[in-house]
């Protein structure tokens, strides 16, 4: 399973294909302080849109996902952590462990546009993650 060391450099592998693209900011939190929406909005990176990966307590990536713009960070990473999300074994055990953390990855406004480019090269990089969309 890839962790987040070999996430960030496949970051900035993408970043080489677009040269203009800005260096993102890098947030890491514990899955349990993000459960509460009102403790995303709080994170400098609330409004931003990128991306975030969900590693299990062993710093393995399980899923991958992206917030656009207009949604912003906040919105979408308290989402995935939801107890109605409950019911994929394997996003279970990410949901269940305590020392799950997630990885934020906030892009510049003006790179708003790669976001869904990121996503997808990050899932194809790292086959096998719970990502229904993806798998």
């Amino acid at each position: 399973m890839p962790i987040a060391s070999e996430v960030r450099a496949a970051v900035a592998e993408f970043r080489t294909h677009v040269p203009s693209m800005k260096e993102p900011t890098w947030h890491v939190h514990r899955t349990s302080d993000m459960k509460m929406p009102r403790a995303a909005r709080k994170a400098i990176w609330a409004r931003s849109g990128g991306i975030y990966a969900f590693y299990n307590g062993t710093g393995e990536l399980r899923y991958i996902g992206r917030a656009l713009l207009g949604v912003g960070l906040a919105s979408r990473v308290p989402d995935h952590l939801k107890v109605s999300r409950y019911g994929d074994p394997e996003w279970d055990k990410v949901l269940d462990d305590v020392d799950a953390l997630v990885e934020v990855c906030a892009l510049d406004d003006e790179d708003g546009i790669w976001i869904p480019s990121l996503e997808l090269f990050l899932c194809d990089r790292f086959p096998g993650l719970v990502n229904r969309r993806r798998s």
